[in-house]
């Protein structure tokens, strides 16, 4: 059984809410919806939510999701924009709960807001659900009985999976022993690194080892376009891992329009690096695909991250191939240089969305 259990440390006091929320992926993306100012509603920022929903992208669609303390309903309408299946939003508040169901209506979503107490309705008898929030008001002690409940009453299918929002220092505590944690963070600190995250370490020293190739004093060509293709591999397994499949049909075609001109131009010069070029080439274009599909699918800060690092890497081997083996250009060193940094930064970028 897997849970999913990362962790947001509480910064300041809550404080009243700020009088909207803004949905931020999906079919409602930027869609601001009014909430309460009721002291204590606190809803999940933007950046959180954003990384919570790039780890639940390959779960979420068709799933039924339960969301325990709604309170603005971030959690809860975010999912239901991504396609989720359906959602229950329990709410304690009367004012709370009626203003989610006003937003609920308008966005004419597949969900249902239940005025109650969270912790009385879990008593009962449940149906299992696939994806479950759990954000209780902070230092009220609800997370142990309201996660005991979970585990005890049939709520959670067989491979649920659970977000915990609560204070660093009790969220591993109050959680049953059963549940296996995938992934936590403490937000506004640095990521913990998923395997996902590894391979683009490693094929950032692998770009690494293919520069230091090249700047040794009889250039190694051939073995760094092996490290850089190692390079492009390690980065297209990342984004692979993290995404269901879905085909964006316009960036594929338009990828292989630019490695056939690309090749076209270059073909007759490339003479015994021929096929290792063409190799690379096409784990070049098969790498900025997957990351293309990462943001067509979901379009957040994290997928344009990845497309547009990725993008910035193909333009710097295009460049560098056409001055290398086409013609020289003045501008050439500046411009592989500018988006090779970029293009790798914003890369590195994503392991912190």
């Amino acid at each position: 059984m897997t849970r999913l259990s990362p962790r947001a440390a509480a910064k300041k006091p809550p404080q009243a809410a700020a009088g909207q929320i803004r949905i931020i992926g999906g079919q409602w993306r930027g869609r601001k919806l009014p909430v309460p100012n009721s002291p204590g509603l606190r809803p999940t920022t933007d950046r959180v939510r954003e990384t919570l929903f790039n780890w639940l992208a390959p779960v979420i669609q068709g799933a039924r999701c339960l969301d325990c303390f709604a309170g603005s309903g971030a959690l809860g309408l975010e999912a239901l924009s991504r396609y989720a299946g359906s959602a229950t939003l329990l709410e304690f508040e009367r004012p709370v709960a009626q203003q989610l169901e006003k937003n609920l209506a308008l966005l004419q979503g597949k969900g249902v807001v239940i005025n109650t107490n969270a912790l009385s309705w879990l008593a009962g008898d449940g149906q299992p659900f696939d994806v479950v929030f759990l954000d209780p008001p902070f230092r009220k002690g609800l997370l142990a009985e309201t996660a005991l409940l979970l585990e005890q009453r049939g709520w959670l299918a067989d491979e649920a999976w659970i977000y915990v929002e609560a204070e660093a220092e009790s969220a591993a505590a109050d959680v049953p022993a059963s549940w296996q944690l995938h992934r936590e963070k403490v937000a506004g600190q640095a990521p913990v690194l998923s395997a996902a995250g590894y391979l683009i370490v490693l094929g950032l020293l692998a770009t690494l080892i293919g520069d230091a190739l090249l700047l040794l004093p009889r250039e190694r060509v051939l073995y760094a376009i092996g490290a850089f293709f190692l390079s492009h591999l390690l980065y297209t397994l990342s984004f692979a891992s993290q995404m269901t499949f879905s085909l964006f049909w316009p960036l594929p075609l338009a990828l292989l329009a630019i490695g056939a001109l690309l090749l076209a131009a270059l073909w007759t010069r490339l003479e015994e690096m021929r096929w290792p070029i063409v190799t690379y080439v096409a784990m070049t274009l098969l790498m900025v695909w997957l990351a293309g599909e990462q943001y067509f699918l979901r379009s957040t800060d994290f997928g344009f991250s990845l497309l547009t690092g990725t993008s910035l890497l193909l333009l710097a081997n295009v460049v560098w191939l056409i001055n290398r083996y086409r013609f020289t250009f003045r501008a050439a060193d500046a411009i592989v240089a500018f988006c090779y940094f970029s293009g790798h930064f914003l890369i590195v970028r994503s392991l912190y969305l």
